[in-house]
C-alpha cells in the first residue's frame, strides 16, 4: 500500500457482505465484465462546447462517478478487506513515436485543469511503460480506450496468482445515433466486492451527475 492512501480496515465477521465475499474470494476466476452503449449526449456536447480534451474530460467525469459508489473502494489487501476514501485513475497514452502506450497513474484533482495538467507531466516525463511503485497501490481504477473500434465485448488481462480486485473500466469508438452519442463503455469487476447492481448504480451516477457538468469541471 503506498503511503498516504486513506483507508478503513473492514471487520469481515461483522461485515453484511462477508458470505457473499467468501464465496467468490477463492474462485480461480471471480471476474465478470459488463458492455454496453452509455448514452454521453450532454457530456460530449460540453466537451466540445468548451473545448476540452475529450479523453482527460471522460476519464476525470467518470472517476467523479467511480468515487459516488461505495461498492467501486473495497479491496483486498494483505489478508484483510479494505475500504479506500478515494480512488484514483490509472490509465493508458499512446507513446507520439510509435504505436506503443504506458500507463500512468494520476492522483485525483478536484480541479479539471489541474487533473489534465498532471496527466500530461506524468506522460511526458515517465519513461518507462507503467511505474511498477505505483502499480502496488491497491487505490486504484484501471481505465483504457480504444478509439478505432466500436466493440461490443472486451476481456482484460489479470494475474491469477494475486487477489487483484482493481476494476477495469474501458471505452471504445463512440457512434452517433438519432441525435445520441453512444459509448461503447465496459466495467471489469471482482465478484467479491461488486455485483450488477453496483455497475448499475455507476452507470446510473454518471447519467444523473451530467446535469452537473458545468460545476464538475469548474
Amino acid at each position: 500500500m503506498a503511503q498516504g492512501t486513506k483507508m478503513e480496515v473492514v471487520d469481515i465477521d461483522t461485515w453484511q457482505r462477508k458470505e457473499h465475499f467468501m464465496f467468490f474470494k477463492d474462485m480461480d476466476s471471480p471476474f465478470f465484465n459488463l458492455c454496453f452503449d452509455l448514452d454521453i449526449t450532454p457530456l460530449y456536447q460540453h466537451i466540445k462546447q468548451h473545448n476540452l480534451p475529450f479523453y482527460h474530460g471522460l476519464i476525470y467525469y467518470v472517476m467523479a462517478c467511480v468515487n459516488s459508489v461505495e461498492a467501486f473502494k473495497y479491496r483486498y489487501d494483505h489478508q484483510r478487506v479494505v475500504k479506500h476514501h478515494a480512488l484514483h485513475p490509472s490509465f493508458t497514452v499512446m507513446n507520439s513515436d510509435d504505436e506503443l502506450f504506458k500507463i500512468i497513474t494520476v492522483v485525483n484533482s478536484h480541479n479539471f485543469q489541474q487533473f489534465v495538467s498532471d496527466s500530461r507531466d506524468q506522460a511526458s516525463t515517465q519513461t518507462h511503460m507503467i511505474d511498477a511503485q505505483l502499480q502496488q497501490r491497491s487505490d486504484l481504477v484501471y481505465i483504457t480506450s480504444i478509439p478505432w473500434i466500436s466493440f461490443t465485448s472486451i476481456a482484460h488481462p489479470i494475474s491469477l496468482a494475486k487477489f487483484d480486485a482493481v476494476p477495469r473500466i474501458a471505452w471504445g469508438k463512440y457512434k452517433k445515433e438519432q441525435g445520441k452519442v453512444l459509448l461503447p463503455f465496459s466495467v471489469q469487476a471482482h465478484h467479491a466486492f461488486i455485483d450488477g447492481i453496483h455497475i448499475g448504480k455507476l452507470t446510473e451516477a454518471i447519467e444523473h451527475n451530467m446535469v452537473r457538468l458545468a460545476e464538475i469541471f469548474g
